[in-house]
């Protein structure tokens, strides 16, 4: 049932209801107010008539008993719109008479009232009423109450329901268009070119919700689109690098019964071993990245990792300097695979390029927002007109089997982190391939955190992955005690059991949001007083609301994403120095003050 119609069924309901229990009301106020008249109206007519009988019979005339009643009812009818009659009896015999209805009917109203005179007399008044007139008046006065009453009620309910149609129409309109839509994966643009926008805020508020709806479906759908295509082209590559296998190992071994000399033997199986090295390299690469996303990374820990096993590799007439003048970290955000493949592809290039003696250098350096890498070899150079075509896939030059995919790739790669690669070479002088790309932080900025082999290491999060990762960080054999707690009640739980402990002797790394609603990571941390000793290892750790909670309560922030790269050092309590220089004179003085 729509909301419109449901609404408009018990409203009708409501107004059945109360129509009824007015008309009831009204009933019962206008019986009250006729019964609240007539006594007042036959109290006042018997006292009148009884002081008129009781000064006529003291008088001893009965014509001025008449006489007076008569006078009476006229001055009655002249005041009042109340008719009447009335009858006075005395000892049964009636001395007087007044009045005479002009309607008689079901709406007369009769009273009979006597009383004993001080002459020993008995006085008898009847009086009969006609009523008609005030209960006419009293039910058209009800009845126009109640039909303004009506009126008012149905123009509030045509009101109220013009602005739920208002309301409502315009969500069925969009909710018949999105069942209509479906399969057809409609845009913000036909959003748009469907529904004008409306004047009621909370439409407003549905079209904003809908538009970043159907806006976060497209980004699905392009980014299923693209890991169908990705899983497609990896199938392919599966497929190719298990062929290749065959054929490469039967060549290898006709190459070893050739007759040529050591030296070219060695040659051409380094070759044929660097093809299948590059194949399940590309194999493997591809993999991850069809699952993989971006992520905070050391590309100098990975550049450092690639060098050292292409120096196995590498034939000994081929020197390798790795020039990286005292950097040690270089913190950016992508895929490790990703860019380790790109520095093995321009490493294999260089490598590839030098048939004789020569040498490869690689240089790092690093400033305050900008990293840059240069690769320079002395082999055989590339010809200028040859350098623009080699960012394109499938350009290749000087290597006769080549697929022309490692330029092409190193470019797709250098781009997706937001950087550039420049290629200098000249023929005979060699190559020099210079990558620059934006960092995401300083290295000092990285996270490093000093863990004391007493100490109990409390990690509080829901997700299992960020626990196998503090598994990684602090093993079972580096001698730290290390308590899992997987939600709110969990740690409240374990904090009942255990107490808060002696300062110092816990560090607490705790997630902001536990999924639930009534905690947080900084409620936690606040309510048990443990600014001084707890981290808060979130993803929100860029959320500006998060950050000022953060900062409020004098608790350290670092991102979950940092938590890979993140350096942790175990230190031994039993070395007075180490002790000294970890803790410091500020952490023993706040000791003091806690307790």
């Amino acid at each position: 049932m729509k909301l419109a119609t449901r609404l408009q069924s018990q409203m009708n309901f409501v107004f059945v209801v109360t129509a009824a229990l007015g008309f009831l009301v009204l009933s019962l106020n206008t019986y009250f107010s006729v019964t609240q008249i007539k006594d007042k109206a036959i109290n006042l007519i018997t006292s009148h008539l009884k002081e008129i009988a009781t000064a006529g019979i003291t008088a001893q005339s009965m014509a001025d008993i008449d006489r007076e009643a008569a006078r009476l009812t006229e001055a009655w009818r002249a005041t009042q719109d109340i008719d009447m009659r009335s009858d006075i009896y005395v000892d049964g015999q009636l001395i007087a008479h007044s009045g005479q209805l002009q309607k008689f009917g079901l709406l007369s109203s009769f009273a009979n009232e006597k009383f004993a005179l001080p002459s020993n007399q008995n006085l008898e008044i009847h009086i009969e009423l006609d009523l008609a007139g005030v209960i006419f008046s009293s039910i058209l006065l009800s009845t126009t109450f109640f039909i303004f009453l009506s009126g008012c009620y149905l123009l509030i309910r045509s009101k109220l329901f013009k602005t739920i149609r208002e309301i409502t129409s315009p969500i069925e309109n969009r909710a018949t268009w999105l069942s209509n839509s479906y399969g057809q994966s409609p845009g913000p643009d036909e959003y748009h070119a469907q529904f004008e926008s409306s004047n009621i805020e909370e439409v407003k508020n549905l079209d904003a919700s809908l538009l970043s709806f159907i806006s976060q479906i497209k980004i699905l759908e392009e980014s299923a689109a693209k890991q169908s295509f990705d899983l497609g082209r990896l199938k392919m590559a599966e497929h190719l690098a298990h062929n290749i296998k065959g054929p490469l190992a039967s060549l290898q071994m006709r190459i070893s019964v050739l007759d040529i000399s050591e030296e070219q033997k060695f040659r051409l199986i380094e070759g044929v071993n660097n093809v299948l090295m590059s194949s399940q390299a590309l194999l493997t690469a591809r993999k991850v990245r069809a699952v993989e996303t971006a992520h905070d990374v050391d590309i100098h820990l990975i550049l450092s990792r690639t060098i050292t096993d292409f120096k196995e590799r590498l034939p000994e007439r081929v020197q390798l300097a790795f020039l990286h003048n005292d950097v040690s970290q270089i913190p950016i955000k992508g895929i490790s695979t990703e860019i380790e493949s790109m520095f093995r592809n321009i490493l294999d290039n260089a490598g590839e390029s030098i048939s004789a003696k020569g040498k490869i250098e690689v240089s790092v350096q690093l400033t305050k927002n900008q990293a840059a890498i240069s690769i320079k070899d002395t082999g055989c150079g590339i010809p200028k007109d040859r350098l623009p075509l080699l960012m394109k896939e499938g350009a290749t030059f000087g290597k006769p089997n080549g697929t022309g995919l490692g330029l092409s790739h190193a470019l797709s790669t250098i781009q997706t982190l937001g950087g550039k690669i420049e290629i200098d070479s000249e023929i005979g002088s060699g190559t020099t391939v210079k990558l620059e790309f934006p960092v995401t932080a300083k290295a000092s900025e990285l996270p490093s955190i000093e863990i004391d082999k007493t100490q109990t290491v409390v990690i509080l999060d829901d997700d299992p992955l960020i626990h196998q990762c503090w598994q990684l960080k602090i093993p079972e054999d580096s001698g730290v005690k290390r308590v899992n707690l997987y939600s709110a009640q969990e740690f409240e739980l374990w904090m009942a059991q255990h107490g808060p402990g002696d300062f110092g002797s816990r560090v607490y790394f705790m997630d902001y949001d536990l999924k639930t609603d009534h905690t947080n990571g900084i409620d936690l941390i606040a309510r048990y007083d443990l600014a001084l000793e707890a981290r808060l290892i979130t993803g929100m750790a860029d959320s500006d609301p998060v950050i000022s909670e953060a900062r409020r309560n004098r608790i350290r922030l670092i991102s979950k994403s940092n938590l890979a790269n993140m350096q942790i050092s175990i230190l031994n309590r039993s070395d007075d120095a180490q002790i000294s220089g970890h803790r410091g004179s500020n952490e023993g003085s706040t000791y003091a003050n806690r307790n």
